[in-house]
């Protein structure tokens, strides 16, 4: 095994190392999100709304990720074919 694959390998383990650890801690902080909205006082509920709001948009981007990212490739290798 080449030097570069290995790096390949180390890259791709700790992006999904990563990714996991993400949905992990995105899906705990709407976990405690929603106790506390249900069981804390009324002043803190508006922030912890949009916590939750926030902690739902990023396992919502973290589901996409593969789909965005490849969109984004296609279509820099098509403005790359163009060359205005």
């Amino acid at each position: 095994m080449t030097p570069i694959r290995k790096i390949l390998n180390m890259i791709k383990s700790l992006t999904a190392d990563t990714k996991s650890i993400a949905y992990t801690v995105l899906t705990l902080g709407l976990f405690f999100c929603a106790i506390m909205i249900w069981n804390g006082s009324e002043e803190n509920a508006p922030r912890f709304k949009k916590a939750a709001f926030f902690c739902c948009v990023g396992i919502g981007l973290l589901a996409i990720s593969p789909s965005l990212i490849s969109w984004i490739k296609s279509s820099l290798a098509f403005v790359q074919v163009v060359q205005f």
